[in-house]
């Protein structure tokens, strides 16, 4: 999906569950798992297991974030929008997850409820109410790019990180020997590579785009390394693409 599209559905998508006095956050996502090989790696190398293993996965989910605007109580619906190959899939499968501050919740694709669960903890319940402060902002990433550059050196350089920012091209970089953090505030991304005993063990990466006012999420990847029967090390990338997102605050979008 091409970049302004995607702008449009920011502010062209209303949820229909949206009603009274609340904020409500939708996304919608397609997901791949992609399997890669060292280059001139021979494929007859790969076992039965192996191939089995690396079947490259495609999914698709909307995700529905909505805030009481009065209690700062958090719901999250996600929804399986796959289109399954297999009947069994559909038949033993889970359309819909709800979770709040009661516990959660989960409905099959006929709408009959699967199996809940409720918080044992208190502590667990509030993880489903926002802090106040938090809430005008929610949803939008304006203040991920807000950053005080020499107010993060000098956190970063107190930790023992490496740091370096260029201005030109207003790129921020930190490191050490097991981390390294990238921010563009130009292109709008962040990106974080995990190392372990020299070799890169973790990558993750997020893009944002802006509309000129908002900042929101466009897609992200992540990337580990694992090794075959035969001891062939490969890379799984899980990437995202989202396909809608939009805020709507007391019946507007935003």
């Amino acid at each position: 999906m091409k970049k302004s599209c995607l702008l449009l559905l920011i502010t062209a998508l209303l949820p229909h569950s949206f009603y009274g006095q609340e904020k409500v956050v939708t996304a919608a996502t397609q997901t791949k798992t992609i399997f890669s090989l060292p280059k001139g790696e021979n494929m007859e190398k790969l076992t039965d297991l192996d191939l089995a293993r690396m079947e490259v996965k495609e999914t698709k989910e909307r995700r529905e974030t909505v805030i009481d605007k009065s209690e700062l109580s958090i719901e999250i619906t996600v929804t399986d929008l796959t289109k399954h190959e297999y009947l069994s899939d559909y038949r033993h499968g889970i359309e819909t997850t709800v979770l709040n501050g009661k516990g959660v919740e989960l409905y099959d694709y006929d709408g009959k409820q699967a199996y809940t669960q409720m918080h044992e903890s208190p502590d667990d319940a509030l993880l489903y109410f926002l802090p106040g402060e938090l809430y005008p902002g929610y949803g939008f990433y304006n203040e991920m790019f807000k950053i005080d550059i020499s107010e993060i050196t000098k956190q970063y350089l107190s930790l023992g990180y490496s740091v370096a920012y260029s201005p030109k091209d207003s790129i921020f970089q930190a490191g050490n020997d097991s981390i390294s953090q990238t921010v563009n505030f130009k292109d709008l991304y962040y990106e974080t590579i995990f190392f372990e005993n020299g070799e890169i063990k973790y990558i993750d990466y997020k893009y944002y785009i802006s509309d000129g006012s908002y900042i929101v999420p466009y897609s992200e990847s992540s990337s580990s390394f694992e090794y075959t029967q035969n001891g062939i090390k490969i890379m799984r990338t899980i990437y995202s693409l989202y396909l809608e997102y939009s805020v709507v605050e007391d019946g507007k979008a935003v």
